[in-house]
């Protein structure tokens, strides 16, 4: 049981970094303006993959607390990543695609946060 709580502990954190550092870049590209450069583009999207990557990780050496939910954001994140990437590379400054997924992002983020702090207060110290 503590080791469960500890994974669970753990996969929250990682999700949470995902998804913060997600959110620091696509607010950074909504208030773009050509006037002000985003620094290390590249390297930024880079770490952004790197964290989903540890994500999956964590998921496959700990399968057990997978879930569809955790497909859903993944599937999700893959496509506000892709935007990202798309946006910063044609310097785009229409960001109604983005922001559409986005959203959808932050909501199964939503979901998922609940639903790890759930599981995780269920354990009993």
């Amino acid at each position: 049981m503590k080791k469960e709580k500890i994974l669970t502990s753990e996969l929250l954190n990682i999700e949470n970094e995902l998804y913060s550092k997600t959110n620091i870049l696509f607010n950074e590209l909504i208030d773009y303006d050509s006037s002000r450069e985003i620094k290390l583009k590249d390297f930024r999207l880079a770490e952004l993959y790197s964290h989903r990557n540890k994500l999956d990780l964590f998921l496959s050496i700990n399968f057990d607390l997978n879930s569809f939910e955790f497909i859903s954001l993944i599937d999700s994140w893959d496509e506000v990543f892709e935007e990202m990437k798309e946006t910063i590379i044609d310097d785009d400054v229409n960001t109604s695609w983005l922001h559409e997924r986005y959203e959808n992002y932050k909501s199964q983020h939503s979901i998922v946060d609940e639903m790890l702090r759930n599981h995780h207060a269920s354990f009993n110290d």
